[in-house]
């Protein structure tokens, strides 16, 4: 459901992918809009979506028409694959022939790009994390631009800007806070705690408006 999956050309790539398989097992979930269309999900035994998966690994495309519950995190983890140049995307001929997503400028950075939906795969790596501020907050000890409008949900990852701040800090804060509603790019470092991510960003630099 919601991915066209294509055959692995690269032996590695599917035996690393049916090694994954094997390690978490899955379990098959219907999509409530398309019981009568056998078309489903896959998750591993640990609530992992294997069809977002296959298209972080680049290994097929995600579907574009109708909507369905996954569509908007699907479509962003292909796009993590294309800029990342995963599976089909390695090929160039592929890359420069898939249509490119509106309004979104095209990654510069030197990092891995990564959506807040993968971002605690990340753990302790440096990223470029790609995301829409739904909301900004502000502790004693930080700002917090925050990818849900609902700070407290389970799927928000903020981006961190820690205090005290110096005149690094000091300048990347004030741009932050006029930030709410743009999509970004923040390179930092992956910091989970209690199994959410947030990426911890210090200088101005590393915060680049995409949109």
């Amino acid at each position: 459901m919601g991915v066209n999956a294509e055959p692995i050309a690269n032996e590695k790539e599917k035996e690393d992918f049916f090694a994954f398989l094997k390690q978490k097992g899955f379990c098959i979930k219907e999509d409530p809009s398309y019981r009568d269309q056998n078309l489903v999900y896959l998750f591993t035994s640990e609530n992992g979506l294997i069809n977002g998966e296959v298209l972080r690994r680049g290994l097929g495309t995600a579907v574009t028409k109708g909507d369905f519950i996954y569509k908007e995190y699907l479509q962003n983890l292909e796009e993590e694959a294309r800029a990342n140049k995963a599976g089909i995307w390695s090929n160039p001929d592929r890359l420069a022939a898939a249509p490119a997503k509106p309004s979104i400028a095209e990654d510069s950075s030197s990092y891995p790009l990564v959506f807040p939906e993968s971002a605690a795969q990340h753990a302790g790596e440096t990223i470029t994390l790609r995301l829409r501020v739904g909301s900004i907050g502000e502790s004693t000890s930080a700002l917090y631009l925050n990818s849900e409008k609902d700070y407290t949900s389970e799927a928000n990852v903020p981006v961190v800007i820690s205090f005290p701040a110096t005149a690094e800090t000091k300048a990347l804060t004030t741009r932050a806070k006029g930030l709410e509603g743009k999509t970004i790019d923040a390179t930092g470092t992956v910091q989970v705690l209690g199994g959410r991510a947030q990426v911890l960003v210090t200088e101005d630099a590393n915060l680049t408006v995409m949109e």
